[in-house]
């Protein structure tokens, strides 16, 4: 039986949107570099909402028809000189965590982040704070390190 996406300790719930699609940030996917982040947001569109259709018709446009999905897996990245996002790409995965399908962006689209509300916004609230909750845990490590 597959792991529900809840119950994972590498992913922090984030938000759901207003079509009912919960959206998480796997935490340990979350770097940066300058200003650019890195992360990995994992959503599980409900069954028959607008996002869950979208993906069905994906599917079936790409001879993956029939092929049920549990989850979808992007790669983002924002720019936080520029206040900008893109996606790189994504994965549908099924229950088994096994991929279905998979497509990779050459040119992501850079676009600007909402101020806030967003859930755009609000996973890179959420990276960001992931981000300091490291800093913190190593300026810990490193001070414990000199003590000894």
């Amino acid at each position: 039986m597959p792991i529900m996406l809840s119950e994972r300790k590498d992913l922090l719930f984030v938000d759901k949107d207003e079509d009912g699609t919960t959206a998480f940030l796997d935490v340990l996917s979350v770097t940066r570099t300058h200003d650019l982040v890195g992360l990995t947001v994992i959503s599980a569109p409900e069954r028959g909402n607008q996002a869950y259709r979208e993906i069905q018709a994906f599917l079936e446009a790409n001879d993956k028809a029939g092929r049920n999905f549990y989850c979808v897996e992007e790669a983002w990245g924002f720019d936080l000189g520029r206040v900008t996002s893109a996606k790189y790409g994504f994965k549908v995965k099924d229950a088994n965590n096994l991929p279905v399908h998979f497509v990779s962006f050459s040119k992501p689209e850079w676009v600007p982040i909402p101020d806030t509300g967003g859930i755009e916004y609000k996973i890179l609230q959420a990276a960001l704070s992931e981000l300091s909750r490291r800093a913190v845990i190593n300026a810990q490590l490193q001070k414990d390190a000199a003590g000894r």
